[in-house]
Parts: C-alpha cells; sequence; structure tokens
C-alpha cells in the first residue's frame, strides 16, 4: 500500500485536465481552497508564494474550469483574496436544515481527443472539510473513485447515484451549476451501465430510518465485532435509542463493540471522551464486551526530546522529565462505522457523527449529511484494523485495497 494525501485525491489522471468542480462542505477557507486545493487540481506550476505568478497563472487555468462550492454560511472564512471565477455558494437553513455534507464532484476532460465518452467524473468523499485543518491536521477519512472508460459498474453506480442526490437537494439555480450537471449527465449517457450495488453503495442523509437501517439491508451474517469511530457523541442521559438503531445496523448484538472517541488529556494523561449514558445503554441493551479508546492524537508529528539542552552535563538528573513532547497532537475528525459478520463486513466512512441527526435518526429533522459511504466484502474489509489500529492506518493515509477507491487520512463538525 502507498500513502495518499488528501489533497492528492484532487490531482487529475495523467492525461487529463480538471474541467469542473462542483463540492459541498460545512466549512471554507477561502484561502485554502485558492492557494492549496485547486493548485493540486488544475496541476499549477507557479507557488503561492510567488505572488502574483501564481496569482496570473490561476486566473488563467480558471478561464477553461467552472467551480462551484456550497457551504453552510457558519462555516465560512474569507481569504485576503479570492477569485472572481470561484462560484461560493451559502445555502442558509431556510433553503436546507442544516448542509454538513463533504461530497465534491470533479470532471475531467482529456488533454487530447476529448469527447463525453472519454471524460472522467470523480467522486470525493469522507469526513474532511474545505479547511486547512481538514486536509492537513487533522485526523480524517476520505475516499475517491472515478466514473472512467471501463470503470467497475459498482464504482460507476456509486459516483451516479451521488450526482444525482446532488442535483436533489441542491438543484442548480446558477447557469453555471446548470452547465456543470448537463456535461456530467452527457458523460452518464455516453456510458450506460446497469445499477450494481451488491459490494457498494452511496447513501445520502436524511433518509427515512437512517443510516443504520441502509447498514442494515447487507446480509453480514452473524456480526461478532461492531468498531465506531467519531469525534462528537449522542448527548442526553438517555441513549438508548442510538444504541438501539447502532444493534439494528447489526441485527442483533454483537460479542465486541469498540468505541473511539477523541482524546482528552488531564493531568499529563489521556482518557477517551465518551457519553457514560451510551455505555449504560449498550450494556443494557445486552452487549458484553465494550471496549473504549480515543484516537492516535501524535500519529505523523515529531517528537522532541525531552532531555536538557546541556551539552556539558551541568543539569544531569536535576528535576529532568523524561516524558517526550510533540510539536502538535492531531484533533479526530474521521467519522468510521466497521461491522464484522461471519458472511462479510461493511464499512462506513462519511461526514456522518455518531449523533442522532448524523445517523439520520431524527428523521425528518436530518443534517444533510450526504457521502455515508459503504463498501462490503466476502473477505470482510479490514479485518485487522480495528480499535487504534484503524485509526493509524487512518492518520497514515493507506489505500484501500482492490482498487476499488482511494483512501487517505490527514474542525469542527
Amino acid at each position: 500500500m502507498s500513502t495518499t494525501r488528501l489533497l492528492d485525491l484532487w490531482a487529475p489522471p495523467p492525461g487529463y485536465r480538471l474541467a469542473s468542480v462542483i463540492a459541498t462542505t460545512y466549512q471554507l477557507q477561502a484561502d485554502f481552497i485558492e492557494e492549496d486545493l485547486l493548485p493540486v487540481a488544475l496541476g499549477l506550476r507557479q507557488s503561492p508564494a510567488r505572488g502574483r505568478e501564481f496569482r496570473i497563472e490561476l486566473e488563467k487555468t480558471l478561464q477553461d474550469a467552472e467551480i462551484t462550492v456550497y457551504l453552510h454560511p457558519d462555516g465560512y472564512t474569507p481569504g485576503l483574496r479570492r477569485s472572481p471565477r470561484i462560484d461560493l455558494i451559502p445555502v442558509p437553513e431556510s433553503r436546507l436544515r442544516k448542509l454538513h455534507a463533504k461530497v465534491s464532484l470533479l470532471l475531467f476532460v482529456p488533454e487530447q481527443g476529448d469527447g463525453p465518452a472519454a471524460r472522467i467524473v470523480r467522486l470525493v468523499t469522507g469526513s474532511a472539510n474545505l479547511t486547512a485543518s481538514g486536509y492537513r491536521h487533522n485526523i480524517e477519512l476520505a475516499v475517491a473513485m472515478d466514473d472512467a472508460p471501463g470503470a467497475a459498474s459498482v464504482v460507476v453506480t456509486a459516483v451516479r447515484d451521488a450526482a444525482e442526490w446532488l442535483h436533489r437537494i441542491l438543484p442548480p439555480d446558477t447557469e453555471q451549476a446548470r452547465s456543470q450537471h448537463r456535461a456530467m449527465q452527457a458523460v452518464f449517457a455516453a456510458r450506460p451501465v446497469s445499477s450494481d450495488r451488491t459490494e457498494m453503495a452511496f447513501v445520502g442523509l436524511p433518509r427515512q430510518g437512517g443510516l443504520m437501517q441502509a447498514l442494515a439491508a447487507w446480509d453480514l451474517g452473524t456480526v461478532h465485532t461492531l468498531t465506531a469511530a467519531s469525534p462528537f457523541w449522542p448527548g442526553g442521559e438517555d441513549a438508548s435509542d442510538i444504541a438501539t438503531g447502532v444493534l439494528q445496523a447489526c441485527r442483533g448484538v454483537p460479542d465486541l463493540v469498540r468505541l473511539i472517541g477523541p482524546w482528552h488529556a488531564v493531568e499529563g494523561r489521556l482518557y477517551p471522551e465518551m457519553p457514560p449514558a451510551l455505555l449504560k445503554s449498550l450494556r443494557a441493551l445486552g452487549v458484553g464486551q465494550l471496549e473504549v479508546s480515543h484516537s492516535v492524537p501524535d500519529f505523523g508529528c515529531a517528537p522532541e526530546s525531552a532531555a536538557p539542552a546541556d551539552a556539558e552535563g551541568e543539569y544531569d538528573g536535576i528535576g529532568a522529565d523524561t516524558t517526550a513532547t510533540f510539536t502538535a497532537w492531531r484533533p479526530l475528525h474521521a467519522k468510521v462505522l466497521l461491522i464484522e459478520g461471519s458472511k462479510a463486513s461493511v464499512l462506513a466512512i462519511g461526514s456522518f457523527n455518531f449523533t442522532r441527526r448524523g445517523a439520520g435518526l431524527a428523521w425528518p429533522c436530518s443534517e444533510y449529511r450526504g457521502g455515508n459511504h459503504l463498501a462490503c466484502s466476502r473477505e470482510g474489509i479490514w479485518q485487522a484494523a480495528a480499535g487504534r489500529g484503524l485509526l493509524r492506518t487512518v492518520a497514515q493515509g493507506e489505500r484501500c485495497a482492490g482498487g476499488v477507491g482511494h483512501c487517505a487520512g490527514s474542525d469542527g463538525r
């Protein structure tokens, strides 16, 4: 497995260039879009540090690309510079309950011999907002897959389901967005395929029954292990509703439930943040083995020497602190649900938190959390990737096996 940065999921395939982006995000930093994300997607040669030269190349390249980004108004961080060619559209809650999805659809066209049948539509979805913290600092998880000539029907179906979902919840109301959707539909029409959701499916929320009911549709056999990671968990003194929903997805009570939350430092030691009400509810429903852990905060962070800066040993042994410190610690923002059964395993990743609204249990008042991307394998998915090991894999940014898609790992909500 080779490592992949989240930013690299936006890089064009060899021989192609970016023609269009339609994306949704809860939080957005304008500087990050212009100076980090688009330079990778557009294949710019100039560094943002070059100032005027970079700006000229960016604007010139954007003449041949259409960029539309939908975002929640509360999540916008303006930058010092903003290109007028990038269409940023706030989506108030009067129009949509709450836009929380992180779904991006990228259209790449061949540099030579262009035609709808030769074009590629890429789906990038996961937990990361379009911010520097989301793509560079947090522990995140994302998946990218290409609807390309010769692609597997299960991949093509997931990409096209995402495009249909996006068009449905955010009907295009600008000429540019309408043009972008027409261009994608032309690609889909030029390469007709039979729908295939047997091994993988895109699920956009809200939907009746939420994510848990969607997961319950998979025949996993007898479920023995459930692993969940999330930065946010249900509040209140009674969490029996979400605990019941989780067990519904398992079609029974698993032997082992692993819960991974954010870390919390108390007097130099790290503890997982986890609501006692959820643990109590899972116990009451018959879960026998319950493990709670926190994410690995120092993955990818360079340790600093704790030894005193004393080459001559003058202060050796005088109250020296031998505990290693780290230059930075990564907060958990990935959302993962892994259910392992006797027949198969199912992995759900996306923008959903392990809360009532995030899991879609608050229907019809749930948030719009697209990109709850499911994958199923007869041999099981990442059978060894549980507990902290799962989050080490996420932070390391390894690629998914099987060539179905690329997983990568790197604020807020």
